[in-house]
Order: C-alpha cells, then structure tokens, then sequence
C-alpha cells in the first residue's frame, strides 16, 4: 500500500471521530423528550351544603348551613368554562342567610350540595287569618312543655284543651274545695307555635311555657280565654273533628256540644256572657239544695188587761202554755229570729296552684 494511501485514509478516520466528538460534544446524538403536558387544575366552587339534616316543610336557619368546597369533573369543568354564569345558576352559594326560612321540597340529607331546585319560591307563609277555617276564631295560650305532650304538638295538629281548677263551694269557714278537670274545648286545631309563622326544627324550653295559637268556634275561643283565668291549661292531641267543613259545631252525641250552634250564635251576637256557670257545666258541678226554711218561734199571746172601766195596760202570755200573765211592753219584746234560708251556695274556680295557694310549683300562673 502506497504511503499517500494510508495517509488518507488516517486522514479521513481522524477527521471522523473529530466530527463524532464534536456532535457528541454538541449533544446532537442525545435523545430529546417531548415536552410536559400542561395539565390544568380542576375548578373548585364554593358551595353551601346543610351541616345537619333538612326535612321538607321545615324552614332552615343560618345555624344549619355551612359552606363547603367541590371539585368539577373533567366534562362539567368544560360546561363551566364555556359559561360559568349558567353552570351556577342551580346551586345556592354566598353565605349562610341565602338559605334563612326558604322551605325544602324534600329531605335533604348532610353534606348535601344544595340546588335552588330543593327549595320552594321564595314567598311569605300565610298569616294566621288565612290559615283559620271559615267560622272560627284563633286564640292564643301558652302551656309548660310538660302539659303539652312534651313539646311534641306541631302545626296542623288537633289537640283538646283541658283545664284543672280548684273549685270552692261556698265561702268562709264553711267553704269546701275540690281539684277538678275537664276538657273545656275539642278539638282544636293548630295553627301556629311559638308564636312564629314559619315552621322551625328547634328544641323547645323546659322551664318556659311554649305558645300555640289554636283554631276554634267563637264561643270556644272565648272559653278558653276565661279558663286560662281560672286554672291550669293541658294541650292533649287528638282526632280532626266528624264534623269538619260542615259549617255546623253540633254533635248530637255529645250532651255538651248538642246546642253548640246555638252559643255560637249568641256569642257573635254579643248576647252571651261567659262565666262560672260555664264551668260548673262542663265540670258537672252542682250546687247542693238551699237548707229548709226554720219558722220562727211563735209570737207570745198579747193580752189586754182592764180594770173597771180603765185599761190596765198590755201583757204577754207564754203561747207553749204555762205560767202567769206577764206584764209588759208588746214594743220592747225581742225580734224573732230571721228564718235560715237565702240564695243557694255557688261555685268559684282559681288556680290550684296560684301564689298562696299550698305546693305551688308554677312560676309563671301569676304573670
């Protein structure tokens, strides 16, 4: 081999592997990655959702909601992007207050995101006057938890109203006296609690009395009122009446409503006066008979005495019989005993546990 040849040839290979270090060198013979995806955060909303369980026709409080966060979904992420205003048009957000007395549709279980579809229109309640069936009256009265099935009486409920008395016959020394109850109007309806329109979970007092409005005819709204005075009130749940939308308040079954109507009417009229004889009617109380007349004892015989032609003067004479004339004056003899009779004893009710009354334990009969 000729020494040009092999010069080349060291040439050509010297200059190659120059050329390979240099693109080493210059990283052409290094693998490139393909850059990163940009992966993008999913959205996450505000929401509001119930810190305990919501029950339909139960208005909410502040108290019962809180805010909690969520995070879309890769497909309702693009829905929200391409209108964000539209996607939270059907969930509730902001605060607490956005949720204050709206009315559930349905029970809503904790945790739940709440939607404005889970809601009643926002709007009023109706008023007491709406809620009253044609021909009845609303009166208000407040019972301890303890007479009122333990605070379990709600709204659209019937209850009796039943009231314990002390009832005195008589007065003075010879005055007697009896525990008594009865039910003094059934049944009535409620139509509000706790003296609020909307209907709210919350746990009632022990140691407050809790206010019902009732629904019941005029004269028995008026009853109750005059009761209220006159002892204890008790709420006891009960049946919807027989007689419900027939305009009428008779029961023929019943001694005391069979002239219901009749009461009604006179009380609408301003012709009836409630009072104790109400009472001694429902409570069955009568008073016993006047005592018999006592006659007077007998006059004494007035006798005329004449001497001669001359009046001797008057004298009187033991009617039982026996004994002398007995001179006297007819206008100085003692009266005689006024007979022992007079109107018969009555009735008069008060609470048995009213201030000064023994083992008193109400400490709000004498607001």
């Amino acid at each position: 081999m000729r020494a040009s040849t092999l010069f080349a040839i060291t040439l050509s290979v010297l200059l190659g592997l120059g050329a390979v270090a240099t693109a080493r060198y210059m990283g052409l013979f290094d693998k490139k990655e393909p850059p990163p995806a940009v992966v993008e955060k999913p959205t996450v909303l505000r929401v509001l959702a119930p810190l305990s369980n919501l029950y339909e026709g139960v208005a909410v409080t502040p108290e019962q909601v809180g805010i909690k966060e969520i995070r879309l979904s890769a497909d309702e992420d693009k829905v929200y992007k391409q209108d964000p205003n539209k996607f939270m048009a059907k969930y509730l957000t902001g605060t607490a207050a956005a949720v204050a007395l709206r009315v559930p549709k349905r029970h809503i279980a904790a945790d739940t995101t709440l939607l404005k579809e889970h809601f009643e229109e926002v709007t009023l309640p109706d008023n007491v006057q709406k809620r009253l069936e044609p021909g009845t009256r609303a009166v208000n009265v407040a019972v301890p938890k303890k007479r009122a099935a333990g605070g379990g009486i709600w709204k659209d409920d019937y209850v009796e109203v039943w009231l314990t008395s002390k009832a005195t016959l008589g007065s003075g020394k010879g005055a007697t006296e009896s525990l008594v109850s009865a039910c003094v109007a059934k049944p009535c309806k409620v139509v509000m609690k706790r003296n609020n329109l909307w209907t709210i979970m919350a746990a009632d007092p022990d140691d407050k009395p809790i206010d019902f409005t009732l629904q019941a005819n005029p004269y028995r709204a008026a009853l109750i009122e005059y009761a209220a005075a006159r002892g204890e009130l008790s709420l006891r749940p009960t049946e919807p009446p027989l007689n419900k939308g027939t305009g009428s308040f008779n029961d023929l079954n019943s001694p005391e409503y069979a002239e219901e109507d009749t009461r009604v009417s006179q009380v609408i009229a301003s012709s009836y006066t409630l009072g104790d004889k109400d009472l001694m009617r429902i409570f069955n109380l009568k008073p016993p008979p006047p005592p018999a007349p006592v006659p007077p004892p007998p006059a004494p015989i007035v006798t005329r005495r004449i001497l001669g032609t001359e009046l001797a003067g008057h004298a009187l004479y033991d009617p039982n019989g026996g004994g002398a004339l007995i001179p006297a004056d007819p206008s100085k003899a003692p009266p005689p005993p006024p007979p022992a009779s007079g109107p018969p004893p009555s009735f008069s009710f008060s609470n048995p546990k009213a201030k000064g009354s023994s083992g008193s334990e109400c400490v709000d009969c004498d607001k």
